[in-house]
């Protein structure tokens, strides 16, 4: 199966915290929210995208994702590899994920409200 480093997903020690909050007081995320990002492996991830008013959204998981405990159904995916994607379709964000799947690995930025 994939395998990948969990350290690496969200550490204060290498700046995502700060960063995150900078960009909290930046796009105006309420306090309900959490914006995080979140480190994917190459291949396939096994989440289903769904277009929204606030971008593409996950629909659901496939419970093999490797991503199944860092993000849920109801996260809005706001950038990709600093790529803003939140004027994109599920169809657009799908073909951009596909196409970097091969990399080591793949930043997604998600705001979570739950």
């Amino acid at each position: 199966g994939d395998q990948f480093d969990t350290d690496n997903l969200i550490s204060p020690r290498n700046g995502i915290a700060n960063v995150a909050e900078k960009v909290k007081a930046d796009i105006g995320v309420t306090n309900a929210e959490k914006k995080f990002d979140c480190i994917a492996p190459a291949g396939p991830l096994g989440i289903i995208i769904d277009t929204s008013e606030q971008g593409p959204v996950i629909h659901s998981m496939k419970p093999t994702s490797p991503l199944i405990d860092f993000i849920q159904a109801g996260d809005i995916i706001v950038a990709l590899d600093g790529i803003d994607t939140r004027d994109m379709n599920a169809a657009t964000l799908t073909r951009l994920m596909a196409k970097r799947s091969q990399r080591p690995q793949r930043k997604l930025t998600v705001l979570s409200v739950s």
